[in-house]
């Protein structure tokens, strides 16, 4: 029989990682002051330059021809700029197996300070036109390098064509990792998507491809910035949604590589964080308005970091928001682990009961080892087929568009509901 006395003691650590967290609370940071920008963001000349973006390389496959032709456009547009520093990134990636060359291009705008704002956008589509996502992302950027390459600013200005991100965000990744002012960036603003007819959020990612957490005053002020100039509303994420990203972070665009980097890094997007598919991103589905709406959010967001003195506030490296409030993953991780205590407490008493009572809990303990194997084959069994080929194993971010299912993932399908079935 159970004593329940023991697992009264045993949760008595719960109750103490309970006390813990409720003092762990921390407020979210306030999002920065917003600031009056001299000009309006031209979302139809950015559109205009989405155009030409299709119109020269409607195909713009990371390392292709036509990707390779509108670097080199913005490049050009970029040497234009009078007093910007233009640099590239030269690096190889992985796409469908094999090693692309590709480049980052980048233009330097440097200001009264070292500190650095960079504002990134996509230029590769690897599957169609990529009109309201790349296209409208490279015209956006180049049209915000028009409007602050002629206004005063305090921080570095930094302007990142990427490549690769169809390829899994390569481009992002290898700035992040090999950018050699990294340590001065306050920020990065990535353009992802921005140009969707039907805008659907979430509109500013947050999404992570490890374990961390959203930059909290960067997320905050995004989202305001994004309400006071926008008809769209961010909407906030649930408690299991948070908890969700954590346990298993699956960020699908440049902005989760930025925060699995360490960079203080949101994305603004009118068609979430998943890619397109190449159905909804053609010249038909690429809005001016959208462009103007989006390219507003992101010169204000520019300018708003521009101005703050200090740096932005993290929040803690790891939390889930509830109730207002963040809480730190640490808490979360030692509440998880005391409320294990009292299950292996009481479970230690009874083998031990059983062996003073001259019974065999071995047979016990074997039996319900047992109930456990046909779940631990399923789960071998699903990791040999990934070894072999018949379960995709991208890592993250991906694009969900290139996996289909075919009659490989049918069979996969019926043999994992036959294992389930059978046990």
């Amino acid at each position: 029989m159970i004593d329940f006395r023991i697992y009264r003691v045993g949760f008595a650590p719960a109750v103490a990682a309970v006390v813990v967290l409720l003092f762990a609370l921390t407020a979210p940071p306030d999002p920065l002051p917003t600031t009056v920008t001299p000009a309006e963001f031209d979302g139809q000349a950015a559109t205009r330059l989405a155009h030409q973006v299709v119109d020269m390389a409607p195909d713009r496959t990371p390392g292709s021809e036509g990707d390779s032709r509108v670097g080199d456009f913005v490049a050009q547009r970029f040497a234009q700029v009078d007093g910007g520093e233009v640099s590239e990134q030269n690096f190889t990636g992985q796409l469908d197996g094999n090693d692309v060359d590709m480049r980052n291009v980048i233009l330097t705008l440097p200001g009264n300070s070292a500190r650095t704002v960079v504002v990134m956008a996509p230029r590769d589509s690897a599957g169609g036109p990529g009109a309201a996502s790349s296209a409208a992302a490279t015209g956006m950027l180049l049209q915000l390098v028009n409007q602050l390459r002629t206004q005063s600013h305090n921080k570095t200005l930094v302007f990142v064509s990427t490549d690769g991100s169809s390829a899994g965000a390569a481009g992002a990744s290898e700035f992040a990792q090999n950018y050699s002012q990294r340590d001065e960036i306050d920020a990065v603003i990535d353009l992802w998507q921005p140009g969707y007819a039907n805008p659907r959020p979430s509109f500013v990612l947050e999404s992570s491809a490890g374990p961390q957490s959203p930059p909290a005053q960067l997320a905050r002020t995004a989202e305001r910035v994004l309400s006071d100039q926008t008809p769209h509303r961010q909407g906030a994420e649930g408690v299991l949604g948070a908890l969700a990203d954590l346990a298993v972070p699956s960020g699908l665009g440049e902005t989760a590589v930025l925060i699995q980097s360490g960079l203080e890094s949101v994305g603004l997007s009118s068609a979430g964080e998943r890619p397109l598919p190449a159905s909804q991103d053609q010249v038909a589905n690429l809005s001016p308005q959208t462009v103007t709406d989006f390219g507003r959010t992101a010169l204000l967001l520019t300018a708003a970091i521009d101005a703050s003195p200090e740096p932005l506030d993290h929040g803690p490296s790891t939390y889930v928001p509830m109730a207002g409030n963040l809480v730190p993953g640490w808490t979360l991780a030692l509440l998880a682990l005391t409320l294990l205590v009292p299950a292996a407490l009481a479970a230690g008493d009874g083998i031990l009961k059983g062996f003073r009572a001259g019974s065999h809990p071995g047979w016990a303990l074997a039996w319900a080892g047992s109930r456990a194997v046909p779940l631990l084959a399923g789960l071998f069994f699903f990791y040999l087929l990934a070894l072999v080929g018949l379960v995709a194993r991208p890592t993250f971010p991906f694009d969900p568009n290139l996996y289909g299912v075919g009659p490989g993932q049918v069979i996969v399908m019926l043999l994992c509901a036959g294992i389930i079935g059978g046990a």
